[in-house]
């Protein structure tokens, strides 16, 4: 178990999500839509608003989970990674780790 104030515990990623649900209005007052509801092992949407938009995914699972270009309703072409709890933020979305949480951001 790591100590709650190492850079990568989930206690510190909790402390950087609500850092960011503060000083970003888009996370509770932008447009919301929810992406592949069917799917149980992945959670997904976007939030937009006049100035920004967020895609939010998440993989549920103990186990890699890939995507493919066509089921993408965003490219990550200019997006910066807002949050994630991997120890590297990628590049690209071709797949998630277990468990792996990411937040994207585009600036508009």
């Amino acid at each position: 178990m790591r100590d709650k104030n190492h850079p990568e515990s989930i206690y510190r990623f909790y402390q950087d999500l609500l850092l960011v649900r503060k000083a970003l209005p888009v996370v509770f007052q932008g447009d919301f839509q929810l992406l592949w509801q069917e799917d149980e092992k992945l959670f997904a949407y976007c939030r937009e608003d006049s100035s920004q938009k967020l895609f939010v995914i998440c993989n549920f699972t103990d186990q890699d989970y890939w995507l493919t270009e066509k089921e993408m309703p965003v490219s990550l072409t200019d997006a910066t990674v807002l949050l994630t709890n991997r120890i590297a933020p990628r590049d690209n979305l071709e797949h998630l780790e277990p468990f792996e949480a990411t937040v994207y951001q585009w600036k508009k």
